[in-house]
């Protein structure tokens, strides 16, 4: 009776112990599905910052240089606004101090 009772305990305790390292594993798994989700939300997120920030300082080097062009007395240079955000109103306003410029050159030319 004694060795009956021994196995079921036995019999219990690695049951427990079964169940135990299932439910560990399966923690394991749902940490590194968790762990994989993020690392590629974050590539994710790296990318879309990586192409805003390229198409910005590309705006903004196109603009760099047509200033640099009209500032010396290129006024013909003229820059496609691309947007209506301010990058685009900047552009606008560069384009019509070009304009003015070229315009005030011209009476004192005259």
């Amino acid at each position: 009776m004694t060795s009956k009772i021994f196995w079921k305990l036995f019999a219990a305790f690695a049951a427990t112990i079964l169940l135990s390292l299932v439910l560990l594993y399966g923690a394991l798994l749902l940490q590194l599905s968790i762990f994989f989700a993020v690392l590629i939300s974050l590539l994710f997120a790296l990318l879309i910052i990586f192409f805003s920030l390229r198409l910005v300082t590309q705006s903004v080097r196109e603009i760099s240089h047509a200033a640099r062009s009209i500032a010396e007395g290129d006024f013909h240079r003229k820059i496609v606004p691309t947007s209506h955000d301010e990058l685009g109103v900047l552009s606008h306003a560069i384009n019509e101090m070009g304009s003015s410029l070229e315009q005030q050159f011209s009476a004192l030319r005259a």
